[in-house]
Order: C-alpha cells, then sequence, then structure tokens
C-alpha cells in the first residue's frame, strides 16, 4: 500500500526526471563523440532526444492536474463562496477528465493508423506507433489525474468548509481592526 501512495504521489515526477536524465546524458555523449575525432559520429542521439521531449509533453500533462498547475482564470470564482466555488472545481474537473478521455481516444485512432502504416523513424528505425503510444498513454493517465481531483474535492467537501465557514468572521473582525491608513 505504501508503494501504491508513493507512486500516487510521485509517478509522472518519476517518468519527467527520467526522460530528462536521458536527454542530458545522450546530448552530452553527442557533444562528447563530435569532439572527438577518432569516434565515428553519432546520428540518432537527436531523434532519441526530440523522443523524449515529446513524452516529456504528454506526461507533464497529468502532472499539472495532479499539482493543480492547470492554466485557469480564476477571478470569477474566487469571488464565490466556498461551497458554489468547490461545486464549479468538481464540474470543471470532470469536464477536463471528459476532454482528456476524448483526446485519449483520438490518440488511440492515430496510433492505430500509424500501426497500419508501418511507418518507422529515421535515424533509429523505431516503430513511430511505439512513440506516438505515450500520446493516449498521457491523455489517459490526465483523465485519471482529473477524475481523482474531482474524487478529492467530494471527500474534502465536509472538512475544507467547515473551516471555511469558522475561517470567514475570524478574517472580517482582522480585516476591520487594521488601521485605514493602509500599512501599519
Amino acid at each position: 500500500m505504501r508503494a501504491l501512495r508513493w507512486l500516487d504521489a510521485h509517478f509522472e515526477e518519476s517518468l519527467l526526471i527520467f526522460f530528462l536524465c536521458l536527454i542530458a546524458c545522450v546530448s552530452l555523449l553527442n557533444i562528447l563523440v563530435r569532439n572527438l575525432e577518432f569516434i565515428p559520429v553519432l546520428r540518432w542521439p537527436e531523434e532519441f532526444c526530440r523522443f523524449c521531449w515529446i513524452a516529456s509533453v504528454f506526461f507533464s500533462l497529468p502532472y499539472a492536474i495532479r499539482n493543480g498547475g492547470m492554466l485557469r482564470v480564476s477571478i470569477l470564482t474566487d469571488a464565490l463562496p466556498s461551497r458554489l466555488r468547490r461545486r464549479i472545481d468538481i464540474c470543471i474537473d470532470l469536464l477536463t477528465a471528459v476532454v482528456m478521455l476524448l483526446l485519449a481516444l483520438c490518440a488511440v485512432g492515430i496510433v492505430r493508423s500509424i500501426l497500419a502504416s508501418g511507418e518507422t523513424s529515421p535515424a533509429m528505425r523505431w516503430p513511430m506507433w511505439a512513440i506516438y503510444c505515450t500520446m493516449p498513454a498521457g491523455f489517459f493517465l490526465a483523465t485519471l489525474r482529473s477524475l481523482q481531483q474531482a474524487f478529492r474535492q467530494v471527500n474534502r467537501r465536509g472538512k475544507d468548509v467547515a473551516a471555511a465557514d469558522e475561517a470567514s468572521p475570524a478574517a472580517g473582525q482582522e480585516s476591520s481592526s487594521r488601521p485605514a491608513g493602509g500599512d501599519a
């Protein structure tokens, strides 16, 4: 159970670190080989690093969802009462999950068409469908993370609403005791 909790908290982060380390090591190797005249030039590092960047892009999406780093304009929802704000956040998380699922299903179609074409990468001769599999994997994981965020919002409902209700009167008293002139 402890391993599952660790994976829940660090899965995407670990993948992103892994891909970044691969990119750094392969790029360094490529630079070293280019400057050593007795070793032939490597033709695959640039393509390999590009594939790692592509994987990083698609696995950073669920990471951003998991850590609340998705871009959203919250000026309107910040002005709403906490109960209504929570309901809107749940709806946004569910809508995000639906959109990510639709994107994942479209990505599966793309992978199928590339698989049928038999296309391979130019330098490494890897099957391109294997590279494109990061697309549906990232979108499916983003779907799960969005559902997880919605579930967490629902489960936090009682705790956070009670805390917000308790904090509201205290915040009002604190602000009224401030001098009108600004900084004290």
